[in-house]
Parts: structure tokens; sequence; C-alpha cells
């Protein structure tokens, strides 16, 4: 998979099979048709990802940092909580290797205390595994409504945003997770919903692993149910109002 980073191209691993389908709907008064192309995650299906390499540029994503996270997302037909995207998981380390007495790399994994299936959705889960990460976003789904949870911690402290409740998804609905003179927020379609919190990031969640879009590491399933993305775009100011309007208008 090709991404961009500061107008560069580079490949993100993909770690299992994921399944590319039409993208988001748009729709006008004359016409309703498919718009470019999304990545699907296939339900129950353990490891399915996508993985972007750490770079210098994830570390502008802490509480004294203008930034912005942009994307399209159809929820899980499962009624069950589903990550999206987090940066705890998969990181790479330096080693020694006693055969050869070479130093090497290798690609480590953690193991929370949460059941595989179950995505890690409260301060409590990270701050009882003593995860650091700036970056971990999930959905919860019922039958009528959806709720987007930011969860960023630097391994003691831990702060948990949502977007309140989401009733009666359309479909494809535009998230936009933003912090802005310290105020984190989540905004979906536009607007924050019924209920929908914001707070103040903790400091130190900056981290080396990797960035994880669907299931977080290759020993769970925490990420797939079924869920749609498209359209992901990380930006290192505070997209203003009438440009997250023009990001949700499809």
């Amino acid at each position: 998979v090709i991404y961009q980073l500061n107008h560069v191209e580079y490949k993100a691993a993909i770690n299992g099979s994921v399944k590319i389908e039409p993208g988001i709907e748009v729709t006008s008064s004359a016409y309703k048709e498919e718009s470019g192309l999304s990545v699907k995650f296939s339900n129950n299906s353990t490891g399915q990802s996508i993985q972007v390499p750490h770079n210098d540029k994830f570390d502008r994503f802490g509480r004294c940092d203008d930034w912005t996270i942009s994307f399209w997302h159809k929820r899980s037909s499962v009624e069950a909580s589903q990550t999206i995207l987090s940066k705890w998981g998969r990181s790479t380390e330096a080693y020694l290797d006693k055969r050869d007495n070479k130093r090497k790399t290798r690609m480590k994994e953690l193991t929370p205390d949460v059941f595989a299936g179950s995505s890690l959705e409260t301060v409590t889960d990270f701050i009882r595994n003593k995860i650091r990460t700036p970056i971990h976003l999930v959905a919860s789904s019922s039958a009528e409504q959806v709720v987007y949870k930011f969860i960023a911690c630097n391994g003691t402290k831990a702060t948990e945003v949502s977007s309140g409740n989401i009733i009666k998804p359309r479909g494809w609905e535009h998230v936009c997770v933003r912090n802005s003179g310290s105020k984190l927020e989540i905004l979906v379609n536009g607007v924050t919903g019924s209920y929908g919190t914001h707070e103040v990031l903790p400091d130190f969640t900056s981290n080396s692993a990797e960035l994880i879009i669907g299931n977080t590491t290759k020993k769970r399933s925490d990420g797939g149910g079924g869920q749609l993305l498209s359209e992901i775009r990380m930006y290192d100011y505070a997209v203003n109002n009438k440009a997250v309007n023009s990001l949700a208008n499809n």
C-alpha cells in the first residue's frame, strides 16, 4: 500500500489479507456513486492490518502540538468495539544475536491483558498495562448508534475523549480528531454528537511503535469486524471548522 508523508511516497506493509473495495458514496440531487477506494478488514480474522513504520513526524501528536486526524469510516456489522488506528502494538527493537555476535533488529509485540478479540477502549486498560501511546482510536457500535473514542497514554496517566452518541449512523461517517490549543475533541460529520467530550492530553505520550490501521498486533482480532476505512489523512496543524466541514462533505 502506497502512502505519502510530506508529499514523499512510501510503502506500508500489509499483514494478512485485506480487501480493497469501492470508497465513500458521493451523493447529490442527481446521482449517487462511489468515490475512490476503501480498505475492508474481515470479521474475526486475526492480525489483519496495514503497518506504517515509525517516523519522527508521528512525535508531533502531543499535548502542546496542534494536529488533526481525518478519515472516513463505515462501521462494523458486529455490535462491538473495533480498533481503527493505533500506535503501540508493534515496534522494532535492537538485539545482540549471540550466534554471530552481531546487532540486529526484530519486531516486538505487546500482549495486553485484554481479550484478543476485544479493543482496548478505556483509560484503565492502558494504565493497567502501562502502555505509552499518542494514538488509539476505536469505534463502539450497536444496532442504533456508534461512538468514536480516542485515547492517549504516557504509561501512568491517560486521557479519553468521545464523539458522543451518533444515532442511526448513515453508513459512511466522516471522523475528525483534532487537538487545538491543548483541547482534544472528536467531530463526526462536522459536529460533536450527544454527550461528546473534550479533554487535555497527558504529557510525554510519543513512542517508536509502528502506526497500525486495523488489528493492533498479529495475534489480536480487535480491528476487524468488517469495518471499512477510506481517505486517512493526518495534518500537523488544527484544521479549522470550515475545512472540517469541507472534508466531511461528500
